[in-house]
């Protein structure tokens, strides 16, 4: 269990980092968790910096995470915190600005993009990298990347396909 809790967090940071140039500018999936009704003023330009407290915790057939804190820190000082609770299975998070906490219902915004595991991702006990798997990405019902994670071989190289085409991706690049 606690490999696969590994391995969708590793997913989850390859696929924002695979699928950057379809997000917009300075957001994320963790940004958009975080910036619903009550939103984090966090500032638009990057000049601001994110720091996992503790890793975001996704259950499988769970749509938002669980469990994690993520920390925004601008010029050395603490703007908001987002915690995403102790592991029940709800869609709530907290977020603190100024010493204030507020509730944020995550299932009230819909995020931009949402990914669907069509193939289940295999992850080989002592390897870093997914071996075997396929997740599709969509924004507004429309396929718009296809992440295949390989035949089962232990190699690091994904690929990535769009409209544009295919490309392969080295996954221990960004470690």
């Amino acid at each position: 269990m606690r490999s696969i809790l590994t391995f969708v967090v590793v997913a989850i940071i390859m696929l924002t980092t695979a699928c950057s140039e379809m997000t917009a500018p300075n957001s994320s999936e963790n940004e958009n968790y975080g910036n619903q009704r009550e939103n984090v003023k966090i500032p638009e330009k990057k000049d601001y910096e994110k720091v996992v407290i503790n890793p975001l915790v996704k259950v499988e057939g769970w749509k938002y995470p669980v469990s994690g804190t993520i920390e925004y820190w601008q010029n050395e000082n603490l703007i908001a915190t987002i915690d995403y609770g102790n592991g029940e299975l709800d869609s709530i998070a907290s977020k603190i600005v100024g010493g204030e906490t507020h509730e944020i219902d995550l299932s009230e915004s819909k995020p931009d993009y949402e990914k669907i595991i069509t193939n289940p991702i295999v992850k080989v006990e002592g390897w870093d990298y997914p071996v075997a798997g396929t997740i599709e990405i969509f924004k507004s019902e429309t396929l718009i990347a296809t992440i295949d994670y390989g035949n089962g071989e232990l190699d690091s190289i994904g690929t990535k396909t769009t409209d544009y085409g295919s490309y392969t991706f080295d996954m221990s690049k960004g470690k």
